[in-house]
């Protein structure tokens, strides 16, 4: 499979004119930014419906990323945006859907994937780009509570190694939990749900670089929980069919 998209400058990052200013920098548009490019190939294989390996591929070429621009007249740095970034993507991932029981099934997700970024030599940028390998992991689990489903448990984790993004930011490790509890009745038109999200988390940190200054900048992370309840409207669906292709797609995902 090879796949190529194009990736729009957002209107934060074109606009011509200054719109941020703290007491570290100020922040400026850029008008004339092309579309990043992005070409990617991947091969996968799926072992009885459920096993799935993934190779793939891709190169980003005119990435977009913030760089520092001096002014010439009032020696006066600001941080815009350009197309100074490429980056090389390798990876190997794997992914297994288990539901042989009936009061319990799980998906889990592992990526392995080297990745190399790179940014232009004639820009200065707070972001110092690299190259490195990566790992994450996540899994997403179900647990039934009677036998017509109507009681559902969730619970999900996620971890991610150290890793460059593209733009060049350097990410610290990062870990989540979550967890949720969800009731239907009514045949499946009325579902009651209360969710925990972060219920265990590392704090983030993203690594910026000036010639002026060093930033370790902490992402706020908080734990959140939500209580839902939501009605569906109409008929009650009878039977439904799936048709090879959206069987095929299913297992790939």
């Amino acid at each position: 499979m090879v796949l190529s998209a194009s990736i729009a400058p957002t209107s934060a990052n074109s606009r011509p004119f200054a719109n941020y200013e703290n007491q570290y920098s100020i922040m400026r548009g850029k008008e004339d930014l092309r579309a990043a490019k992005r070409a990617k190939l991947a091969l996968g294989y799926t072992f009885l419906g459920a096993l799935d390996f993934q190779l793939d591929g891709g190169y980003l070429w005119d990435g977009i990323t913030q760089v520092i621009r001096l002014d010439p007249v009032t020696n006066q740095g600001s941080i815009t945006h350009d197309n100074a970034e490429k980056t090389w993507t390798f990876g190997l991932e794997n992914s297994f859907f288990f539901n042989k029981v009936s009061f319990f099934q799980t998906y889990i997700s592992q990526r392995l994937w080297y990745n190399e970024t790179k940014l232009d030599a004639h820009v200065s940028s707070p972001y110092e780009g690299g190259s490195g390998l990566n790992y994450s992991f996540s899994m997403n689990n179900t647990f039934f509570f009677n036998r017509s489903k109507t009681l559902q448990g969730t619970c999900s984790i996620y971890y991610a190694s150290p890793r460059y993004d593209d733009g060049g930011l350097r990410h610290s490790h990062s870990f989540t939990a979550n967890a949720g509890l969800s009731y239907t009745l009514l045949d499946g038109k009325l579902r009651i749900a209360a969710d925990a999200y972060n219920l265990i988390w590392t704090e983030p940190y993203i690594h910026i670089n000036t010639p002026a200054y060093q930033m370790r900048v902490k992402n706020e992370s908080n734990s959140l929980c939500s209580l839902s309840l939501t009605y569906s409207f109409g008929a009650s669906i009878e039977g439904k069919d799936e048709r090879q292709s959206a069987k095929d797609l299913r297992s790939r995902m």
